[in-house]
């Protein structure tokens, strides 16, 4: 049994998947987050967890470091392997297959700030462009100008704090990252 957290937005994601299928649940962050520790033991029960996978950001501060410290103690009690993913390489990993094209991938930040990044994907896979940028409603104005041709804008959680028009070259969704489906490739 592999067990995963993704705590990078408002909405936590946990959860396991092994031979008997996959279990995914979901709490507010705002609301339950502490209570994340007691969830994985309940999620665990009696089965041993071969591997723990956690999302280590960027997003939710108090999220991320409640996460990485469970999936720590997980690891370290049962001496298995620590999987530490970005939020957007994770979303990359599952959906690049089906995007194959220039891919900006978004997030909020804190402050009025997007946290970006630039990959390329096709049939082979995908590799990033840019390191993470964070970038103001002006600053990325500015970075999707730069762009003439056709580019897939993708914005994981909540609604993206700007209001943006943008030119018929740029496709955008808003999307989530499917725990399960990460948990699958591992």
């Amino acid at each position: 049994m592999i067990i995963g957290i993704d705590a990078t937005q408002s909405l936590t994601q946990y959860g396991a998947i092994g031979l008997n299928g996959a279990r995914i649940h979901t709490i507010n962050n705002h609301q339950r987050i502490e209570d994340l520790p007691m969830l994985l033991a309940d999620l665990m029960g009696d089965d041993a967890p071969t591997a723990v996978l956690t999302i280590t950001g960027p997003g939710s501060y108090t999220g991320i470091r409640l996460a990485v410290t469970a999936s720590k103690m997980i690891a370290k009690v049962h001496q298995i392997p620590l999987i530490g993913v970005s939020l957007f390489d994770a979303y990359m990993q599952v959906n690049s297959p089906l995007i194959q094209s220039l891919t900006i991938v978004s997030s909020n930040s804190r402050k009025g700030i997007l946290n970006v990044q630039l990959f390329q994907s096709n049939s082979d896979g995908f590799q990033a462009i840019t390191s993470i940028l964070q970038l103001n409603e002006a600053q990325f104005k500015a970075f999707l100008a730069k762009f003439e041709a056709n580019v897939h804008w993708h914005h994981i959680g909540d609604a993206c704090r700007f209001e943006l028009d943008v030119s018929d070259h740029i496709h955008h969704v808003s999307v989530q990252l499917s725990l399960q489906s990460l948990l699958q490739q591992y």
